[in-house]
């Protein structure tokens, strides 16, 4: 059996019981990401700890090339439990699961184990509600380019492919009071930053590990029309 492990946004308090067991009790643990090792290593698993760095970049061939091992290695070692760490939720914009699909399609037996996303995590650290009652959530992937696309709350993940626009956004909305901008980086990890001053924003480089919930802000005779 071959389990891809959700481990959460980076910190091995967030990992779900039945991911540390897996863990504990694979016989090889492949670790393709960049923060994973450490989180591995800490929940001191017997089995044996492989890394296969997957490079995170917009051309994706050496990504797909370290795909193709990982597909190979498991598929030649299908007698062994391993366990395949994914970050954040490999639900959620992984590029794992290539891997996955192929190995279900050529009939080998996998189990996803679930975690918590990113932008869960930042939400909690920073006490805000991501949606109620009615509202929707929209969760873009580093595409936004329009204001249109903006929902009650919009989650930009992987911000720098975008930081221009958002930047040119909050720009345009620093006096109406329109959106709130909340800025996040590293979340549940020593080097987590959350802003949501919007002037000390326009200033910061957003990193790969970055992320911003953009919440429409309603006065109360919105409100009342809105929940019409």
């Amino acid at each position: 059996m071959t389990y891809f492990i959700s481990l959460g946004p980076g910190n091995e308090d967030m990992l779900t019981q039945e991911a540390i067991d897996i863990i504990k009790k694979s016989d090889t643990i492949i670790v393709p990401g960049t923060r994973t090792r450490a989180i591995i290593e800490s929940l001191r698993p017997t089995g044996k700890i492989m890394d296969m760095f997957v490079p995170m970049a917009n051309d994706r061939t050496l990504a797909n090339d370290i795909y193709d091992n990982i597909y190979h290695f498991i598929s030649k070692n299908s007698n062994q439990e391993i366990a395949v760490a994914v970050e954040g939720d490999c639900s959620i914009y992984a590029s794992i699961h290539y891997v996955m699909d192929r190995l279900t399609s050529n009939g080998h037996k996998v189990k996803q184990i679930a975690g918590i996303p990113s932008f869960i995590a930042a939400a909690a650290m920073a006490g805000i509600s991501l949606v109620s009652q009615q509202d929707s959530l929209t969760i873009l992937p580093g595409t936004l380019e329009s204001e249109k696309q903006l929902t009650d709350t919009t989650i930009v993940m992987k911000l720098s492919k975008c930081a221009d626009f958002v930047k040119r956004l909050i720009e345009e909305h620093l006096d109406d009071n329109m959106y709130s901008f909340h800025y996040f980086e590293n979340v549940s990890t020593p080097q987590a930053i959350y802003n949501c001053n919007t002037n000390q924003i326009l200033t910061m480089a957003f990193p790969y590990f970055s992320l911003m919930i953009i919440k429409r802000n309603y006065n109360e005779d919105i409100m009342l029309n809105k929940n019409d």
